[in-house]
């Protein structure tokens, strides 16, 4: 019988070819005695559940539980006080074997999902590790369970913080134990190998602890090569600077790459090049033969939907011709980001060169102008958008927003953020609304200093500019002119935000306190429009902190209620008038003031992308800091929720481990 050597890296498990593995595969072949006829024509070696010895390599040592030595009689896993035979089966245990069997691949997916739900929540205190434990148990429960959990354990692959001291005294390794283990056991079973569709690997302050950059990336890209069906390539982005590097040739054979990032970076002067060609390349010129090889790079990528192009540091070239060849070679591409190229890379003729897209985010861009982004709401490549995002683009004029509004007849999310508000040229006649589209459902708008903009845009949404928006964010809205248009709401703070001042306050007492900061810098009457009301003392009107807008709109809220929005007088007609007296009402209701439009649909929203993050937009810093956060992690899991489980300390505890935090790249959009 051929023994499986399957090796989980997600929990720092494998397959050791011990004696006693060999031991415990005889002990279920001669317990199995099953005829060679009675197997299922599919079934074949691979098929086969995985073995006790899994719990080797998973930093506990290997359970009695999960070691098959006797097999279970009937009699042991009847209730107490069962009246059955002992010789006889108890009833209904084969038709729950036979309805086990019949389920469909569906149920089995279902569950894995739900169980992946529990442990990837935010609030879980699990990690990866724990997740590909529970995957583990599942597997050797049977073949049904082992084909459904195999196919999951290995689909994404998430290797993270540090190496097990365990396996590193075992193995002899100093780092990058678990990614050799995993190689050895990829090349080794191609049916496994074609499974991995996700791979994340340690940071790379984590791989280069004890060797150089090179021979980190020398095995990431072996790693990379070991996995045929590959798609994305997560945790490990190093940074590419038009030099030949094993892992990004490894990417570029992967026809089944969906999503890609390239941090580029500079290019250093040759020594053996004439002077002229040296100080062209200083300036950003690369050489014909850089060129071709950044381009051919991408002739496999037919499946590539989603691309990152950043300049890191702002020192990375990439040339207008370049950009345009790279983009037209990927045929199903659909998501593009764009950031931190000069003004002499990216400009107007790329932008206006794009081919059609789903999702375009341009950040600090300084060759993009309000005239090239004006003639590309012309253009056809611009209809099929549905997502733009602006960032640190400083836009001038307030006709280029409206005419990329109103042109992009598939908007559904629109972002800008820029310190500078645009104005409207000299002499122009404003009638509302400006802005204007009818497919908008979400906006973020972030304008850091005061201007007519934000007036504007309150304005086009109550001109019924907007009539299927119904997200509006806006970090920037010091004076409350975009809440005062928005659906009214009793409470924008969130629990945290009581707690991020510098000293705690119960709710009421904060309440009151804020109340009492607006009242002392103004009065508010009934007829005050809320828009008008100031921002509280003490808050800073150049910060785009999701926590300080929370506070100053609520703020805004309670003020409002310090009006009257309504007064209703009962008066009992049963009592006698007086003579020459008027009737005095009997009871008075007051209705507190509010703050927004009843019949507006657009909800103020004020959360971040990121969960847990004060910033509102993901930013590219958020992917490099969350890969080297497992490396500052101190507060990661290790398998101590699991404290009630049976198997004590010894099954349960594992290397410390970062709490479970995925970053999608749809997020950008």
């Amino acid at each position: 019988m051929q023994r499986a050597s399957l090796f989980f890296s997600k929990s720092d498990t494998d397959i050791s070819r011990h004696g006693r593995d060999r031991k415990s595969e005889k002990v279920v072949s001669t317990q199995a005695k099953r005829p060679s006829s009675s197997r299922s024509p599919i079934y074949n070696s691979q098929d086969r559940p995985m073995r006790a010895s899994v719990a080797a390599l998973m930093d506990y040592p290997s359970s009695p539980s999960l070691h098959p030595t006797t097999p279970t009689s009937p009699s042991s896993l009847r209730p107490k006080g069962s009246l059955a035979h002992p010789g006889k089966p108890v009833l209904g245990d084969s038709t729950i074997k036979s309805a086990f069997k019949l389920l469909p691949q569906e149920i089995y997916d279902c569950i894995l999902r739900q169980i992946e739900i529990l442990h990837s929540d935010p609030s879980s205190p699990s990690c990866a590790t724990c997740y590909m434990r529970d995957l583990c148990s599942l597997a050797l429960t049977s073949r049904a369970w082992n084909r459904a959990a195999r196919v999951r354990l290995y689909n994404r692959i998430h290797i993270l913080g540090q190496d097990s001291l365990a396996h590193q005294k075992k193995y002899k390794m100093k780092s990058g134990t678990r990614l050799k283990l995993l190689r050895r056991t990829l090349r080794g079973r191609k049916a496994l190998a074609e499974c991995v569709h996700e791979l994340r690997v340690p940071p790379m302050e984590i791989l280069t602890q004890g060797r150089s950059l090179a021979i980190a990336i020398d095995l990431v890209a072996s790693l990379v090569m070991a996995c045929p069906n590959l798609q994305r390539l997560v945790g490990f982005d190093a940074v590419y600077n038009h030099k030949f590097d094993r892992l990004s040739y490894a990417l570029s054979t992967r026809r089944s790459l969906k999503e890609h990032v390239w941090l580029v970076g500079g290019v250093t002067t040759a020594m053996n090049r004439p002077t002229s060609q040296a100080m062209d390349r200083m300036l950003g010129i690369l050489d014909p033969e850089q060129t071709e090889a950044f381009i051919r790079m991408h002739d496999s990528w037919s499946q590539l939907h989603t691309l990152f192009l950043h300049s890191q540091n702002g020192n990375g070239v990439i040339e207008h011709e370049l950009f345009i060849g790279v983009l037209y070679r990927l045929p199903s591409l659909r998501h593009v980001y764009m950031s931190g190229f000069g003004p002499d890379q990216f400009t107007d003729m790329t932008l206006q060169a794009l081919p059609a897209l789903q999702s375009l985010r341009l950040q600090n861009l300084p060759g993009i102008t309000d005239r090239g982004l004006f003639q590309f709401a012309t253009t056809s490549a611009s209809r099929s958008l549905q997502s733009l995002t602006l960032i640190d683009l400083e836009l001038k004029s307030l006709l280029t927003l409206s005419k990329l509004m109103s042109s992009m007849l598939s908007l559904k999310r629109f972002t800008l953020i820029q310190d500078s508000s645009p104005t409207l040229p000299l002499g122009s006649v404003a009638i509302q609304p400006i802005l204007a589209s009818d497919s908008l459902v979400f906006l973020h708008w972030d304008i850091l200093m005061d201007g007519d903009a934000t007036s504007h845009l309150a304005s086009s949404i109550r001109a019924g500019g907007f009539p299927a928006l119904r997200k509006l964010r806006a970090p920037s809205d010091h004076s409350g002119e975009l809440q005062a248009v928005c659906r009214p709401r009793p409470e924008i703070t969130l629990p945290a935000d009581r707690y991020s001042g510098n000293t705690f306050m119960r709710k009421p007492e904060r309440a009151q306190t804020l109340v009492q900061q607006i009242t002392q810098h103004q009065v508010v009457h009934s007829s005050t429009w809320p828009g008008e009301m100031s921002t509280p003392s003490g808050t800073e009107n150049n910060s785009r902190s999701l926590t300080n807008a929370r506070k100053a709109a609520q703020a805004r809220l309670e003020s409002a209620r310090l009006n009257t929005s309504m007064r209703i007088e009962i008066t009992d007609y049963s009592i006698p008038r007086l003579p020459n007296c008027e009737r005095i009402p009997t009871k008075v209701l007051n209705f507190a003031g509010f703050l927004g439009n009843l019949q507006s649909r657009v909800w103020y929203y004020l959360e971040p992308d990121m969960e847990g993050s004060d910033v509102a937009i993901i930013e590219m810093g958020d992917i490099l800091e969350e890969e080297s956060r497992e490396q500052r992690d101190k507060g990661g899991c290790t398998g101590k929720w699991n404290l009630v489980c049976r198997g004590g300390r010894s099954w349960w505890v594992h290397t410390e481990r970062a709490h479970w935090r995925r970053i999608n790249l749809g997020m950008f959009f």
